[in-house]
C-alpha cells in the first residue's frame, strides 16, 4: 500500500501498525511524536492504530542541544 511518510511516498505491507512501522526502522520509541494525518497521535495508540491506503505519517524526532 501507498502513503506518505515524512513528506514522501512510501510502499508499505498492508495490516502495518504505527509501533511496528517504528521498531522496523529502529527509532527509538521514547523519542518520537507521531503526526497520523494532520493528528498527534498518543504513543498508547500506536499499536492499535493501522496504517491505510493514502495516509500521510510525520515522524518527529527529539533532539537534544544547547
Amino acid at each position: 500500500m501507498r502513503i506518505i511518510l515524512n513528506g514522501k511516498p512510501e510502499e508499505l505491507p498492508a495490516n502495518l501498525d504505527i509501533e511496528t512501522l517504528l521498531v522496523s526502522r529502529n527509532i527509538d520509541l521514547s523519542k518520537v511524536v507521531v503526526e497520523y494525518n494532520e493528528t498527534i497521535i498518543k504513543s498508547s495508540s500506536w499499536k492499535a492504530t493501522i496504517i491505510q491506503e493514502d495516509d500521510r505519517l510525520e515522524i518527529l524526532s527529539f533532539v537534544g542541544g544547547g
